[in-house]
């Protein structure tokens, strides 16, 4: 008799459902995309318990959703936690990109064009040294407890957002572009000291082989153009790492902002 009265109770309580189906599509969007415990698609198929408990419990604590009342309101409020979740993952994973285009222009300029890796976040090709670079950063971003700002974010900040109410706002769309262009903001910065010293590197280069035109200049450039690509990369790196440490300390804000913007008509005052 109890097994069959737990359809009746799922019937009087569709709302709590509907909540859990919405915590599937924010879950699922952010760990598709975060950095560290996400790995991309496949990923998911590793972390589906992991994904199953978390929406299980954000709905238990959580303030169930009104039920739509057609299938347009439906998807559109699927629609909503899938690109609320994309935001929270997105976020840190710019900073990395950002990361890995500034090492990948530094690595070029020095010669190491040649010796690609395939990365498995991104699926793409990219040297050595900035696929260290974005390693080490994904560590940072996890030491910092980067992920249990995001996962905190996506159960709901302490149950005081209603799932399916998030709107794709122009703060938020403003943001978004934002972050997308401190992309190429942070590759400028930490590919500049690598690219000045190398470039000043081949002028002086070019001097020599003027003055001395008997010297084999291409020999003697490639070496010598990695080996001071790495020395400044090296005496560049506690630098790197304070900038990147600065984006990953402000997250706390900005994924708060991004609630905020996409579901100001849903936060519920603390008691």
């Amino acid at each position: 008799m109890e097994l069959l009265s737990i359809p009746l109770m799922i019937l009087e309580r569709l709302e709590l459902g509907w909540t859990f189906v919405l915590y599937i599509a924010r879950f699922t969007a952010v760990l598709a995309l975060l950095p560290g415990i996400g790995m991309g698609i496949q990923g998911l198929v590793i972390r589906l318990p992991f994904l199953i408990i978390l929406s299980f419990v954000s709905t238990s604590v959580s303030i169930p959703a009104e039920m739509p009342i057609n299938m347009g309101i439906m998807i559109g409020a699927i629609a909503g936690e899938i690109v609320f979740g994309s935001m929270l993952g997105i976020i840190p994973a710019l900073v990395i990109a950002g990361v890995q285009t500034g090492m990948q222009l530094a690595s070029t300029s020095m010669g190491l064009g040649a010796s690609q890796l395939i990365d498995p976040h991104s699926g793409v090709s990219v040297s050595d040294i900035s696929r260290i670079y974005a390693e080490v950063v994904i560590v940072m971003f996890l030491l910092v407890s980067g992920h249990h700002v995001i996962i905190f974010a996506a159960c709901g900040m302490g149950s005081t957002i209603v799932p399916g109410t998030f709107l794709m706002t122009e703060p938020n769309m403003e943001m978004l572009i934002n972050r997308t262009g401190l992309v190429f903001h942070m590759g400028m910065i930490i590919s500049a000291p690598i690219v000045v010293a190398l470039l000043l590197t081949q002028f002086v280069m070019g001097l020599i082989s003027r003055a001395v035109s008997t010297v084999n200049i291409f020999i003697i450039s490639y070496p010598l153009t990695i080996g001071i690509g790495l020395i400044i990369s090296i005496m560049a790196f506690p630098e790197t790492m304070r900038v990147i440490g600065h984006e990953f300390v402000g997250l706390e804000n900005i994924v708060g902002a991004i609630a905020e913007n996409g579901m100001k008509s849903s936060v519920v005052p603390a008691p």
